[in-house]
This record gives C-alpha cells, sequence and structure tokens, in this order.
C-alpha cells in the first residue's frame, strides 16, 4: 500500500487521502485528489460538536465535519470546493476574517476572533489554525473552527455589568469620604445613578430630603428638568405625585407613563415614566430618588435591584454627612464639655445600629480600664476612651438594613462592614483632637499578624492604643447579643482572646484583659 506524502510528511495512504465511495469520486471531479478527507481525519472531525473545515489560503473549503454540513443544510458535495465567504456568509469578502490575518498579513500561528454574526445576532468565535499541509496545488491548508459562544458571552456580558453596576454602587459609598457639600454630594449621587452602566434610565431626574417639615420633600438635586419641573417640584408634600406617595408608602413607585398619580404636570409636559425609590432609614424617610424613563418603559428587576441598593447605600452617605456636620457642629458649639458631646455622637452612631446600643460605650470603659491598669498615663487613658467612644462611628455609613441582617452577611455585604474604620478616621481626622483618635479608629481592626484591616499592619506599626482598643472591642462584642446570634458569654470571650494572644492580639493587652476579668472581676457598669 503506497503512502500519499504532502510536502514531505505523511498524513494517509492513497486511498485514505482520497476517500472513498461518494467523497472520493467527487473529491476527484473538484480536482482534490490530495484532500485531506481521508477516514481517519474525517472521522476526528465529524467527532468535533462544533463547526470545523479545512481551508484553503483562498478560502476554498477542502473539508468540512458533519455539525457544519448539518448547520448550512448542505450535502457534503456541496460544501467541498466552495469558496467559504460565499457560502456561510453570502459575500465576496467577509470583514474580520482571521483566515486574512493568516494569510495577507502574514501572521504566524493560530489566530482566534470574536465577533457578532450581523444576521443571526450570535456570538461566534472563529479560530484559524495551521495545519502545515499543503494542497497538490501548493496552497497551504488551515483548520478552520467556528463556535457559537452566544451563551457564554451573554453571561460574562452579564457579569461585566454586575461588576460595573456594583462598582458605581461603591462610587456613591465613596462620596462619604469628601470634602464636599450635602448639595454636591448629592448632585454627583445623581448621577452616577442616571449614567449607571446597562441600564434603559433617562440621563435626567432628582434627589429629594426631608429637611425641617418632616411631611415635605425638599428637592436637593436635579439633572437635566424642565424649569416647570424645577419650579413646581422644588417642595412636594407626602403623599402628593409618585414622589410624595413614595415618601409616605416607603415603597418605590413605577411607572410607565403619565398616569393618575402623576398629580404634577404642566402645559407643555411629556409623556414620560419614572421610578420613585424612597430613601429609608430605622422606618424614618429621609427622601426620595426620582428617575425618569422613556413611556412605555418595561419594569426591569435587576434594573430595580440596582437602584434599590443605589438608594440604601445614599441613605448611608446622606446619614454620614449630616452626623459629621452634627459632629462639626457639636464639637465647635460644646468645647468646654467636650466629654459629654463624644458621648452625645456615640448614643447618635447607635441610632443607626440599635442592635450593638451602648457597644462603643462599654468598648470605651473597658479599654479604659485596660489600658489604667498597664500603667498608661492618664493623659493617654483619656484618648483611649474618647477612641472607644467613637470607634464604630464609621458605621454611618454603612446601610442599616446591613448591620441588623439576622444571619451571615454575604461577601459583598462583608466589604462594605469592613470600610467602616477607614470611614470613620476620614470623619475624624480633621477633628483636632489633643490624641491620635482617627488613627486608632483606623487601626481598631489591625491585628499583629497582619490578617486585619483595612491596611494589613503588623507587629509595632499598631498603635498600643488601637491594640487595647482591638481586644476590648472583640471580647465586648462576643459577650454580648448581636442581631445574628446570641451572647457568646465571657468564657468564650476569654478562650479566643487568650487563644490568639502574640497571634491576633498583643498579649500584654491579652494578660490584663484576664487579670481585670478573672482577678478583679470587671463588669461593665449600667450605662444610660
Amino acid at each position: 500500500m503506497n503512502e500519499h506524502r504532502l510536502d514531505n510528511r505523511v498524513i494517509g495512504t492513497e486511498e485514505e487521502i482520497s476517500g472513498s465511495g461518494a467523497q472520493k469520486t467527487f473529491a476527484t471531479e473538484k480536482g482534490i485528489t490530495s484532500l485531506p478527507g481521508a477516514i481517519g481525519v474525517q472521522e476526528l472531525l465529524d467527532s468535533m460538536p462544533f463547526y470545523v473545515l479545512l481551508v484553503d489560503s483562498d478560502h476554498h473549503i477542502v473539508g468540512a465535519n458533519k455539525a457544519f454540513c448539518a448547520r448550512m443544510r448542505l450535502d457534503f458535495r456541496d460544501v467541498i470546493g466552495a469558496y467559504c465567504p460565499k457560502l456561510v456568509h453570502g459575500v465576496d469578502h467577509f470583514n474580520g476574517c482571521p483566515l486574512e490575518d493568516v494569510v495577507r498579513m502574514e501572521v504566524q500561528g493560530p489566530v482566534e476572533k470574536e465577533y457578532q454574526d450581523p444576521r443571526s445576532k450570535h456570538w461566534i468565535k472563529a479560530a484559524i489554525y495551521p495545519t502545515g499541509r499543503f494542497t497538490e496545488a501548493g496552497k497551504p491548508i488551515y483548520l478552520h473552527t467556528v463556535r457559537d459562544i452566544t451563551e457564554h458571552k451573554l453571561t460574562a456580558l452579564k457579569l461585566e455589568k454586575q461588576h460595573r453596576l456594583r462598582g458605581a454602587i461603591q462610587e456613591i459609598l465613596n462620596l462619604s469620604l469628601k470634602d464636599v457639600s450635602l448639595e454636591e454630594l448629592l448632585s454627583q449621587a445623581l448621577g452616577i445613578i442616571i449614567s449607571a452602566p446597562g441600564l434603559t434610565i433617562e440621563s435626567k431626574g432628582a434627589i429629594f430630603l426631608v429637611e425641617d417639615d418632616p411631611q415635605v420633600l425638599v428637592m436637593k438635586a436635579q439633572a437635566g428638568l424642565d424649569l416647570p419641573v424645577k419650579e413646581i417640584c422644588s417642595k412636594v408634600p407626602f403623599g402628593k405625585c409618585l414622589c410624595g406617595i413614595a415618601a409616605s408608602s416607603q415603597a418605590i413607585q413605577f411607572t410607565q407613563g403619565l398616569d393618575d398619580k402623576h398629580e404634577f404636570r404642566y402645559p407643555e409636559i411629556k409623556e414620560h415614566g419614572h421610578y420613585c425609590l424612597p430613601m429609608v432609614s430605622n422606618g424614618t424617610t429621609l427622601g426620595v430618588i426620582n428617575v425618569y424613563l422613556k413611556e412605555g418603559h418595561q419594569k426591569d428587576s435587576e434594573e430595580e435591584s440596582f437602584l434599590v441598593s443605589a438608594s440604601d447605600a445614599l441613605s448611608g452617605v446622606v446619614l454620614r454627612k449630616k452626623a459629621e456636620l452634627n459632629l462639626t457642629q457639636t464639637l465647635s458649639r460644646l468645647q468646654r464639655t467636650f466629654k459629654q458631646t463624644i458621648v452625645a455622637i456615640s448614643k447618635a452612631n447607635e441610632e443607626v445600629d440599635p442592635y450593638t446600643a451602648g457597644h462603643q460605650r462599654r468598648v470605651a470603659q473597658l479599654s479604659s480600664a485596660i489600658a489604667s491598669e498597664m500603667g498608661l498615663s492618664s493623659d493617654r487613658v483619656e484618648g483611649i476612651e474618647v477612641a472607644g467612644l467613637v470607634h464604630d462611628f464609621g458605621k454611618v455609613a454603612i446601610p442599616s438594613s446591613i448591620l441588623a441582617k439576622p444571619g451571615r452577611l454575604n461577601e459583598f455585604e462583608m466589604g462594605l462592614v469592613r470600610i467602616h474604620s477607614k470611614i470613620g478616621y476620614e470623619i475624624l481626622k480633621e477633628v483636632d483632637f489633643p490624641w491620635p483618635i482617627a488613627q486608632m479608629v483606623l487601626q481598631h481592626h489591625e491585628r499583629l499578624n497582619g490578617s486585619g484591616y483595612p491596611d494589613g499592619l503588623t507587629g509595632d506599626a499598631i498603635l498600643e492604643e488601637a491594640k487595647i482598643l482591638a481586644v476590648a472591642d472583640v471580647f465586648e462584642a462576643m459577650s454580648s447579643h448581636r442581631p445574628y446570634r446570641p451572647a457568646l458569654g465571657v468564657s468564650a470571650a476569654l478562650n479566643e482572646i487568650m487563644s490568639q494572644k502574640s497571634v491576633l492580639y498583643d498579649p500584654k493587652v491579652a494578660d490584663t484583659l484576664l487579670k481585670l476579668v478573672v482577678e478583679k472581676d470587671f463588669k461593665f457598669s449600667l450605662i444610660e
């Protein structure tokens, strides 16, 4: 049996290369006597679930698998020798064909491309691989694979969209770190919302807040609104029009057009729809976000989910901004009653997270006791007490729905909670304390071995005051009730601290805590 050689490389026997039966006869008629359609090669091609062709450098098909023929609804005879762009795409030249890169641009090695087919709208991944084989006319033969990756591509696009939307939420949360007025903050937040990627809302809307009158919304930021709208909707009573209904009901209002609930109108008003989303914290309406929609807009769950998350995030940002303003005013107004002012701030913070009411004051009590027992100066002890009173102040920027959530938080929610020490630092760093309060707050979740946050500090890089706060914080949290679990008790809290001594917690601080609790019978006093 003679072997057939192309370019001095054995690719099969004469009978195998020419094929047999109809394939052999048809290939001979086409002048492709060296057709690499050998029984072994053809079986290999047919085993592929996606479309596979063998094409020469002139785009003529010299081999095809069953999947391709079935998809094209063509007999093998109609495929072999055909001009690929004409057969597959119905054109003389197909822009983006990967074979062009290989042949005309002399690209070495495989070429892979992804594109959306203009006719079917499906996403396709096409690839060209040199085989090192040639036709009898001396034309290089290439393996051409085509896969429908529509499902994979749509999934990837959806994940990318979700990632970008999460990024938009993070942008809103990051606004709490900016040194800008509340009005400017709301304007920037509105811009982020109405330009969020992948949504089909209009680039116009408004944000309302509740101010002096608890039953009236006041427009604080707007984008793209007509002058009559800005005038008519400058103040909206609760229960009036869509925004007022959202405020009073604390429920999302959606409309595809100018329905009966759209009470505020003017002669030139154009048909449109709305999402009106209430901003709520601890049962109190803080304001409403209003975005415009094209008439007939279809309600979309993913779109609505993003808007709800944006509303929750902005609620926390507004609370934080108001708390920051209140903090500055309070400190300037009550300089001679400094400690009482700090306690009042601590209580205000606990209104955001009622399940941990008293936590900051108890941490302040225990951390100052540890510092005193360790022999620190009275001035440093006082500074640690003040830091304890405000160590969780950054939680004002975290949605209360997350802080009070029963059960375990997911990764995204934990990520939001973990920024509270950084937010607390940003709030407090401009306050002229006589101690490094902002740094203590920033570092109170750092751990000796670098496993803490936000900066992964280790050993001596962590302030001694922050090491004391860390131990007091963990002990108080474990021994007290939380929304996701009952109190674990003093013994469990001590076991945790002592088992992680020198790993997570400073050994001197841990030993001092043990001495206070076991030998000196330390107990939290009742704090009102």
